[in-house]
């Protein structure tokens, strides 16, 4: 071994003096090989006859830690170079006379970097029945090459399926309809490269029937449907009794995997089966056979009546089967056997005028089919409302200041109520209530309530209005004159303290509704002044 330190190369050029006696010149063009592979490192350089060679090489890292690579003729190869580590190479020439001083270093190294991922991989899509072909590049020259595969494009989650093969990879690990995506590593001795790009793939799946149609009933007019289960990928064709059947206004589906026909008729009876096309062949369900049943003579599925118009109930019903003509009866009670035959109609709806208002009505309607006249179908129920009806008016009123007065009307079926003074809305309060009712009360009339009354009343179909009623109002009474014999005298005072002692309601004068000495001093105030002024 030759020993120098990290002083580069003059002092490798001094322990290599102590070692050469300089009898023949050191070697030149030293050339050491750089490879992006693992091959072994190739050095040569210029050489004369005569002479032989010694190769010796320190890391580039630690240049005094040299070793002998090998003595010989040019190109000498050193396979125990590391991989991805660089050297510097010298060459010492030896003859007779000794060894020459080292050459002049060159920088080498093998494994210098790990294969490229290969730059395409592509897999097949639906080319081969349950299979699929991954095939990819093959350019950089890799020892072999792995294979993985996921169903989702997260290489982190990729299985490897294949290890240090060539292409073409052919897998039959699939499903159908499931796409996946296949990556590439590449491999040689150096090391393993990244993952390739992916490429997905599909397998045309091999067709099965899982799924067989099975018998199926129904009744003219009504619905019907076959299906048919498969895995894989495929199309779909039904035939009946032999012949394919189309899509149109009745019939769905004749390409899928559910075939639906509506309405159904006496002659779609017959036997059913589909055919399944896939790229891995054909297969054809077993048969199913429909029947066909007569269309049973049932009543209408729904009748029913309005309960929001005036005088009116409108009729509707079902009409799905098809009927030319329909037999409307009515009644009052929910049993049909009280109720009456009112109208024959080919379509709804009917507008039932006959009706009193907020009564029910109960409604029942029978078809008239190819199999007869069906039972009745319902009971739909139906209201009218009315009103409002107004039955007694209101009457003028006489009054005296103070006094409470009232109007009233009689009236039916009707929603609200509202009365008016002289044309205006009255509000409610104070002296005044039942402004929203049909009796009216105006406590302590004075001469401003007098004027003419009406009521406005409110119901289903309208607002009816009342004739005009007048309130008179009076002005009180003179007290002084209480006997009413035109005179202002004794007689009167007598008469007073008379009714006065006796309770008498005519005492009380000055109209607060009690008979006290408030009735007392009004009178002789009213006296005494000789009347009212």
């Amino acid at each position: 071994m030759i020993k120098w330190f990290a002083c580069a190369a003059a002092t490798f050029m001094s322990a290599a003096a102590a070692l050469g006696d300089g009898c023949i010149p050191a070697p030149t063009g030293v050339n050491a090989s750089d490879n992006d592979g693992c091959s072994p490192v190739q050095v040569e350089w210029n050489w004369e006859a005569g002479a032989d060679f010694r190769v010796v090489r320190a890391p580039v890292s630690n240049p005094g830690a040299a070793v002998d690579v090998g003595n010989g003729f040019p190109p000498l190869y050193d396979y125990s170079a590391q991989p991805g580590e660089l050297y510097y190479y010298r060459v010492i020439a030896i003859d007779a006379c000794g060894e020459s001083d080292p050459s002049a270093p060159d920088i080498g190294g093998t494994g210098l970097g790990t294969p490229p991922p290969p730059s395409w991989v592509f897999a097949s899509d639906n080319q081969y029945c349950d299979l699929i072909v991954v095939e990819w590049d093959t350019s950089s020259g890799a020892g072999g090459y792995d294979v993985y595969r996921s169903e989702n494009p997260d290489f982190n989650s990729a299985t490897l399926v294949a290890s240090g093969i060539y292409p073409a990879y052919m897998d039959y690990a699939v499903s159908g309809n499931v796409g996946y995506y296949y990556w590439v590593v590449a491999n040689d001795s150096c090391g393993q490269s990244g993952p390739s790009q992916p490429d997905i793939g599909y397998s045309n799946f091999g067709l099965y029937i899982t799924g067989h149609p099975g018998d199926a009933y129904a009744t003219e007019n009504g619905s019907a449907g076959f299906g048919v289960g498969i895995s894989g990928f495929g199309a779909f064709q039904w035939y009946k009794d032999g012949s394919p059947l189309y899509d149109d206004g009745r019939i769905s589906g004749a390409q899928s995997s559910s075939l639906s026909i509506f309405p159904v008729y006496s002659f779609d009876e017959g036997n059913y089966y589909c055919e399944v096309y896939g790229g891995c062949g054909t297969q054809t369900s077993n048969s199913a056979h429909l029947y066909v049943l007569p269309e049973p003579c049932t009543p209408p599925n729904w009748v029913s009546g309005s309960s929001s118009l005036c005088d009116l109930i409108v009729v509707e019903w079902d009409t799905s089967q098809s009927a030319w003509s329909y037999d409307l009866y009515r009644g009052t009670t929910p049993d049909f056997g009280t109720a009456q035959l009112i109208a024959n109609f080919t379509m709804p709806p009917f507008h039932d005028t006959g009706v009193q208002g907020n009564i029910a009505y109960y409604y029942w309607v029978s078809a008239n089919l190819p199999c007869g006249v069906t039972p009745p179908g319902g009971p739909g129920i139906g209201i009218a409302i009315t009103g409002p009806n107004l039955t007694g008016e209101p009457s003028d009123v006489n009054g005296i200041e103070g006094d409470t007065v009232t109007f009233s009307i009689e009236a039916s079926d009707y929603d609200g109520v509202r009365w008016y003074k002289d044309g205006q809305p009255m509000v409610e309060g104070g002296r005044i209530g039942g402004v929203n009712s049909t009796t009216l009360t105006i406590t302590g009339i004075t001469t401003a309530d007098e004027g003419d009354y009406h009521a406005e009343v409110e119901g289903g179909c309208g607002t009816v209005t009342t004739g005009s009623a007048r309130l008179f109002v009076e002005g009180l009474p003179c007290p002084a004159d209480f006997n009413g014999d035109g005179g202002i005298d004794g007689g009167d005072v007598g008469a007073f303290f008379a009714a006065w002692e006796a309770g008498d309601a005519d005492a009380d004068v000055n109209f607060d509704g009690g008979i006290d000495g408030g009735d007392v001093e009004t009178f002789f105030i009213a006296w005494e002044a000789g009347g009212c002024t």
